[in-house]
């Protein structure tokens, strides 16, 4: 597997295939940057506040983009079920479209859902070979495409899409993230970056600024290790 800053999306210059393999790739990309996020804030932050202050963003962040992923990944999933053909051997049909579930982070999943970690029986070897460029039969290729994409809705290829790009830019800024820190360290709250910032909602941001102005204070406490 290529080095996470190198790792490339999937291509969607073509009609999506595959929808909710596209987006367990995305998920599986995302749980191994958060993974490799809270290690960095273990080598890098001082135990104490500082660094449960910083973990705990980077969970609610990944949790709700995750989650939000997930749900368009479940809703993909169940599309393709009842749509693709029985009796293709690489499709997905609605008796073997099981998902299996797991929590990524700690804390337990969004509101009681968890996130599909892609190994039920849903996914297909021949699917996976085409999903990553493997080798394939020219007609089946195309049968499986005409078959998905006739069974889909545009509004939910739509809807994936757009899902499947949010995550990529959420996991890009966590990529420039992990890079600034490697080059310069982290630096006490004033870490985030501008591409980072501008994928924050209005609470989020908000909320980062409190944690901005509780170091600060925690500073100007004695006998602190900021102020070594």
């Amino acid at each position: 597997m290529p080095p996470l800053e190198t790792m490339s999306a999937p291509s969607f210059t073509k009609p999506p295939l595959f929808l909710y393999e596209q987006l367990q790739l995305r998920l599986g990309e995302s749980l191994k940057l958060y993974r490799d996020v809270l290690r960095l804030h273990r080598r890098q932050l001082p135990a104490g506040p500082t660094r449960e202050l910083a973990d705990r963003f980077a969970r609610a962040e990944f949790r709700t983009h995750m989650a939000a992923a997930s749900e368009a990944s479940q809703q993909a999933a169940a599309t393709e079920a009842l749509h693709m053909d029985s009796n293709d051997p690489y499709g997905c049909t609605s008796s073997s479209a099981g998902v299996s579930y797991f929590s990524p982070l700690p804390g337990g999943p969004t509101s009681g859902r968890g996130l599909p970690t892609g190994r039920g029986n849903n996914v297909s070897s021949g699917r996976i070979a085409l999903l990553q460029g493997g080798p394939e039969t020219p007609d089946v290729g195309r049968r499986d495409q005409t078959s998905h994409l006739r069974g889909v809705s545009p509004q939910l290829r739509a809807v994936t899409f757009q899902a499947c790009e949010q995550l990529r830019r959420f996991n890009e800024a966590w990529q420039d993230y992990l890079r600034f820190a490697r080059d310069r360290e982290l630096r006490h709250g004033r870490h985030m970056r501008p591409t980072q910032r501008g994928l924050l909602s209005e609470s989020q941001r908000q909320q980062l600024q409190a944690i901005k102005d509780l170091v600060v204070e925690l500073r100007k406490q004695p006998d602190q290790s900021f102020n070594d």
